[in-house]
């Protein structure tokens, strides 16, 4: 996961047990990264002791109360944090998980205020990685969104995108 392979993605997640959190190690308390986290560990790949640590830059957390009024599901929108590696840094954006097209769905028959969604297709010559509106950090998914030479002759990809403007 270095930064010299940008189109490279790694989607997972974590879940504490007993035996990882034992030691109040696990990065994450509830949705949140835990304060005390200010560093990256990059494990050798052999497995044994050796780590290598790199400062690990943060992003602010998206302010999710314009949701408390409108949503209309139990809690608020997932967040997920997006960590962009860098040769002697990483960071960490925190943002709102991508909705399902049900949930834009409901969202925009409701006039829900606030929320933009928005289509995107890639006509650059290079993969889209990262992607921020307005400095916040948008998750697109799994995988970068690959270069296309011409235009499609049928309407593009729905990526459903949430922004709070």
């Amino acid at each position: 996961m270095q930064g010299d392979t940008p189109e490279r993605f790694m989607a997972f997640h974590r879940y504490p047990n007993t035996q990882s959190d034992a030691d109040r190690a696990f990065p994450y308390e509830d949705a949140r990264l835990k304060r005390s986290v200010d560093h990256y560990r990059y494990a050798t790949p052999s497995g044994d002791r050796a780590v290598t640590d790199v400062p690990l830059v943060r992003q602010a957390y998206p302010d999710t109360t314009p949701f408390n009024a409108g949503w209309r599901r139990t809690g608020t929108p997932e967040l997920v944090h997006l960590y962009y590696h860098y040769n002697d840094h990483v960071e960490v954006a925190p943002t709102l998980a991508r909705l399902s097209g049900l949930t834009a769905d409901e969202l925009e028959r409701s006039r829900f205020e606030g929320l933009v969604l928005f289509k995107i297709h890639n006509y650059g010559s290079a993969p889209i990685v990262r992607m921020e509106v307005n400095g916040t950090a948008l998750d697109i998914g799994d995988r970068p969104l690959r270069a296309s030479r011409s235009r499609p002759s049928i309407a593009p990809p729905t990526a459903f995108l949430p922004v709070l403007h």
